[in-house]
């Protein structure tokens, strides 16, 4: 009599424990999947920054090649430049590079330094920055969105001191993420846009 009396009152206990540790195995899997999307974020944030910070390497290394035109005596005067011309040719004065028609390939073609001058080199490094910043950095294709515009690079001189700045349209990457925002608004006095990331590279060349 004892145990059918227990067993009445047990009813439905089975249950109530199943939808417990449903609800409780739920929770974690949304605690989950937010970790999983978080992570894959990062993981892509971080592959562009890589990719933004290899531009800039890539120009800091052309621009400090170009240098020894400023060092070595010649009677070429098409070659030796003064030193703040050379720097001149390289700023970009805040502005982004306009990424155009390919220049004089001054760096591959033979007898480059003959028929190149330093403003037609300074030109076609800048516009290989350019076009492999687009090549490589997330934008807005459907021209939309104006904090989707395409990657940018832009050349800042202050005296004898450059900054390489590379941004892009990080939130566009993003977007299919939930994210809507950047978490690094440092750029925004640069970009004028809190949704766009970007690498900053100091030098004196």
């Amino acid at each position: 009599m004892l145990n059918r009396a227990f067993i009445k009152y047990q009813k439905g206990v089975s249950l109530i424990e199943i939808l417990v540790t449903t609800l409780i195995l739920g929770v974690g899997l949304l605690g989950v999947a937010a970790l999983q999307i978080s992570g894959v974020s990062s993981n892509l944030e971080g592959f562009y920054t890589s990719q933004a910070t290899a531009i800039a390497e890539e120009l800091a290394t052309r621009i400090r090649s170009s240098k020894i035109v400023t060092m070595i005596p010649t009677s070429n005067k098409r070659t030796q430049i003064p030193y703040g011309t050379y720097l001149t040719n390289y700023s970009t004065e805040k502005k982004p590079i306009v990424c155009t028609s390919a220049p004089k390939n001054c760096r591959s073609d033979a007898g480059a330094p003959a028929v190149c001058s330093m403003v037609d080199l300074a030109a076609y490094d800048l516009q290989d920055a350019c076009w492999t910043a687009k090549q490589t950095l997330p934008y807005d294709q459907t021209g939309k969105n104006a904090d989707g515009a395409d990657p940018t690079v832009r050349v800042v001189l202050d005296g004898n001191r450059m900054s390489i700045v590379v941004d892009w349209a990080s939130t566009v990457a993003k977007s299919d993420l939930g994210e809507i925002g950047n978490v690094n608004t440092g750029c925004k006095e640069m970009t004028k846009s809190a949704l766009r990331n970007c690498v900053i590279m100091e030098l004196v060349p």
